[in-house]
């Protein structure tokens, strides 16, 4: 199948371009400037020029869409600029859209920012007159290439997480999620359907660090990072256009306060009814871990 891939220059979309390809698929990657990626089939596209999402979408069986964050891009454009996916995605007759949400979501909006804007490109997309399943990677083990993270590994022997020690995380790689979402794209029964998803096993701290221990060559411990500070270093890395700093922080503390302690457990997904209707089981921790350059 012809897969338009939106937000293919990230991580997200580099993985799904990669399994895409792997699976016999021809991605194409919707980008603001194409020439980015000399080896990939791309179009050129930006989210605030609807005209060229169009022209991105036409002749394409699926598309894989990847959105900016709206904790650190303006949630006006982001939201507008899914609705012209869908838009276009309808008028050219393409397939399918498989959203990936990048973050947990419920079945309610939860009153944080960053969900919510999520939850109504989620139902918009459901309405859209598209077919559209939704896949939602609760935590992304890339996360743990954070500077900071790497940074406490190699000097220090620490992975510090702004996770308390007795939180089961289920943490779920970049490809894995890729492959979800191609196990879905065959699957037209399931839209409407929303899957959030994670790795093989809900993991803590202390359990993370024994089993990525071997992995990077070192002994590890685990050290929960003092929200704020996370929230602090998040906001200087990735600034924000449409939220002044504090704002910014305070929001990111807000919410991981929830990951820590709402009676929600986001990060925490028993995949066994999912991987019934996506037979594309996550890979574990340590097989993720094995592909980095961990600079010890």
């Amino acid at each position: 199948m012809r897969v338009t891939v939106f937000g293919a220059t990230g991580d997200q979309g580099c993985a799904q371009i990669d399994r895409l390809v792997a699976s016999g698929h021809r991605p194409v990657a919707a980008v603001r400037d194409p020439s980015r990626l000399p080896d990939v089939d791309a179009v050129q596209a930006d989210y605030r020029d609807h005209d060229s999402i169009r022209r991105a979408v036409a002749g394409s069986d699926r598309v894989f869409l990847t959105l900016p964050s709206t904790s650190f891009n303006d949630a006006g454009m982001v939201e507008a600029a899914a609705n012209a996916v869908a838009e276009a995605a309808r008028a050219e007759g393409t397939g399918m859209i498989l959203f990936n949400t990048s973050m947990y979501l419920g079945d309610a909006p939860l009153g944080f920012a960053a969900q919510d804007a999520r939850f109504r490109i989620r139902q918009n997309l459901f309405d859209s007159g598209v077919p559209t399943v939704s896949i939602q990677p609760v935590i992304y083990a890339g996360n743990l290439r954070f500077p900071w993270v790497v940074a406490g590994i190699r000097d220090e022997g620490v992975i510090r997480y702004p996770h308390d020690e007795t939180l089961p995380v289920s943490w779920i790689s970049q490809e894995s999620t890729a492959d979800l979402m191609i196990a879905a794209m065959d699957r037209p029964a399931l839209a409407g359907q929303a899957f959030n998803v994670g790795g093989p096993d809900a993991i803590c701290g202390p359990e993370l660090a024994r089993r990525l221990s071997p992995v990077v060559g070192r002994s590890l411990r685990f050290e929960t990072l003092p929200v704020a500070t996370f929230a602090t270093r998040m906001a200087a890395r990735f600034g924000a256009e449409s939220l002044p700093t504090p704002t910014l922080i305070d929001a990111l503390e807000r919410i991981y306060h929830w990951y820590n302690h709402g009676a929600e457990q986001p990060f925490t997904v028993d995949m066994t009814p999912i991987l019934t209707l996506l037979p594309a089981p996550p890979e574990p921790i340590e097989r993720w871990a094995a592909r980095q350059q961990w600079i010890i």
